[in-house]
């Protein structure tokens, strides 16, 4: 296992390994520049699947509606 802590994915920030899911994949807690902490597997880390807490979703939303 690669050890994840402090390296960034999209507006994610890696804090600390948070144990595995029932699949035995690798779940990091991380915090969102928003300032939102969530666990997130690490594969969706890596591959980009997740880029955020959803933030990033709404603020590309706001900006094509206007």
């Amino acid at each position: 296992m690669i050890d994840l802590t402090g390296h960034s994915y999209g507006r994610w920030t890696v804090l600390s390994f948070a144990g595995r899911d029932k699949y035995r994949h690798s779940m990091w807690q991380c915090r969102c520049s928003c300032g939102t902490r969530h666990t997130v597997v690490g594969i969706n880390l890596r591959d980009a699947t997740s880029k955020s807490c959803g933030c990033l979703r709404d603020e590309l939303a706001r900006t094509r509606l206007t």
